[in-house]
């Protein structure tokens, strides 16, 4: 099947990400809020923290909660949204969060 038609493909998308930031030698972690808010990878690069949320479709690269609060904690930071279907002329939204396709990666 399909990866869009998978009832697993969000999994799969983490998991091609993960191991694609992997290859690069990241050093890979996550972030939970204590009221279970996540940002799916934390990397950092050159000593900024980037955050690194997977979307299966673009029109879901969109803030929300876990977002904001993520980037009001950490407000020096980046996040990038990576999706896998779609696409989106702009790459930086208005809330300043980027929006890449995920073979980006």
């Amino acid at each position: 099947r399909k990866l869009g038609e998978r009832p697993d493909s969000g999994e799969l998308l983490e998991n091609n990400i993960f191991v694609n930031l992997r290859k690069r030698s990241y050093d890979i972690k996550y972030w939970r809020s204590k009221i279970k808010r996540e940002i799916d990878f934390i990397v950092e690069k050159d000593g900024l923290i980037i955050g690194i949320e997977a979307k299966m479709n673009v029109y879901k690269c969109r803030k929300s909660p876990s977002e904001i609060e993520f980037s009001q904690l950490y407000p020096d930071s980046k996040l990038i949204f990576l999706y896998y279907k779609g696409f989106s002329r702009e790459v930086k939204d208005s809330n300043g969060f980027y929006r890449f396709p995920s073979y980006v990666v």
